[in-house]
Formats: C-alpha cells, structure tokens, sequence
C-alpha cells in the first residue's frame, strides 16, 4: 500500500507541474515572450493554487463527512488504542481510505505534512484488516486475544513505517520506541520479519516501476553506486549477522 502511495503522489504531482509548465510556455510562445504576460501568469498561477485547494479540499471533506476518525497524526490515536482506549472506526475501511488517499492529496497539495504518522496508522489498518478478514479460529484452530490483537497491530505499524522509508531496523526501533507500549521479546523477532518482508516487497515494487526486477532489488542501496551484490555474498552476511 505504502508503494501505491508514494507511486501515485510521484504520478500527481509531475502531472501538476507539466500541466503548469504547459501553460507557462503556451502562454510564452503566445505573447513572443519568456515569461508571457501578466494575465497567462497569473492563470499558471490560478491552475497551480486551484490544484492544491482541490486536494485539501476533497480531503478536508472525506475527513470531516466520512472517516472522522482519520483525523490526527495517527500516532497517539494508535498509542491510546493501545493502552485500552476504545476508539470507533480507528481501524475501518473507511479510516484507512482517508489515511491513505489523503496523505497523497496533501503532499500533492506541497502542503508541509509528512508519511511518518499515517504510514504508521495505515500499517495497523492492514494488521487489523488481516485479522478481521480470516477466520483464524475455522482455519487455525487460533483466536487472537486482545493482548494478542495489540501486539499484532504493533508488527503492523512497524511494517508501515518500514515500507514508507525504506528502513527495516528504523520500523522496528520506532515502533518500540514511539508507539508500543510493550513488545515481548518473542514480537521483536516477528516484528523485524514483518518490516524486512514490508521493504523487500515495497524495493521490488518500485524496481518494477523502473523496468528492472531481479535479486539486487531486495537491497538497499545508492542506484548512482559502481558496486553491487551477487548471490555468492549471502553465506559471510549471515555468519556477519
């Protein structure tokens, strides 16, 4: 999910600025000039600011009409659920739509919000929604309890913040750090699996979007780098891990 978003806020916002540089220099080549007259300005302007105003507002009406609970950062919505507080609709479909069209509307807007809190609150929605979706009692012969129910959004939120930065390690100590109020020692080892598996599929994803999908997608690296990893390299890894 966390790749859809940044893929499709990469998408929304170069559509703005071509649409914007379109008008700029249609207006240019209209008047003979750079920077066209005052008025194609200020219509390359209204376009631009009209473009923001229609993100914020579709989200500030989602928010407000449909998914109250969408509302905030996400994190102390999150921690408080966590520590007891009920919260209607924290983890509904509807919350979880908001969250995230929203966050790509916004920064489409060049409004100053980030993906850290709704990266995390959205990685909780998935945890949820994989719990209510199975029948884990027919299947498994397992019921999560309450206790269980709360450490598993805790994996959750730690694979959302991972997927948004690319940082495995970063999830799992910002979740400990920040948002669980606490994580048996048997869940750090579930929850540093559940952010590597979150970044693996998010690098292939975007690897995907470039064309180019083989092994070296599972590591992070600088794309600018001369040196690269074969396969023959995971064996001295593992004994260095």
């Amino acid at each position: 999910m966390l790749w859809a978003m940044t893929t499709a806020t990469a998408q929304l916002t170069a559509l703005k600025f071509d649409a914007t540089r379109a008008l700029l220099a249609r207006a240019g080549k209209a008047t003979g000039t750079n920077g066209g007259s005052p008025t194609a300005l200020l219509a390359a302007w209204a376009f631009y600011a009209g473009c923001a105003a229609l993100c914020v507002g579709a989200t500030a009406w989602y928010v407000l009409r449909v998914a109250p609970a969408a509302r905030g950062s996400g994190i102390p919505e999150l921690k408080g659920y966590l520590n007891g507080n009920r919260q209607r609709g924290l983890f509904h479909w509807r919350t979880f739509v908001g969250r995230s069209v929203g966050i790509c509307l916004v920064i489409t807007a060049t409004m100053p919000f980030g993906r850290e809190g709704p990266s995390v609150h959205i990685g909780a929605c998935a945890a949820s929604a994989a719990l209510n979706a199975v029948n884990w009692r027919a299947r498994l012969g397992w019921q999560p309890s309450p206790e269980e129910r709360r450490q598993i959004l805790q994996l959750g939120s730690a694979a959302g913040v991972a997927a948004a930065f690319n940082a495995p390690i970063g999830g799992l100590l910002y979740v400990m750090e920040e948002v669980a109020s606490s994580l048996p020692p048997d869940y750090v080892w579930r929850a540093m699996l559940a952010a590597g598996t979150a970044v693996g599929v998010a690098q292939i994803l975007y690897a995907a979007n470039r064309g180019r999908v083989d092994y070296s997608s599972l590591v992070i690296s600088d794309p600018d780098s001369s040196t690269g990893w074969s396969p023959s390299d995971l064996p001295l890894s593992l004994i260095h891990i």
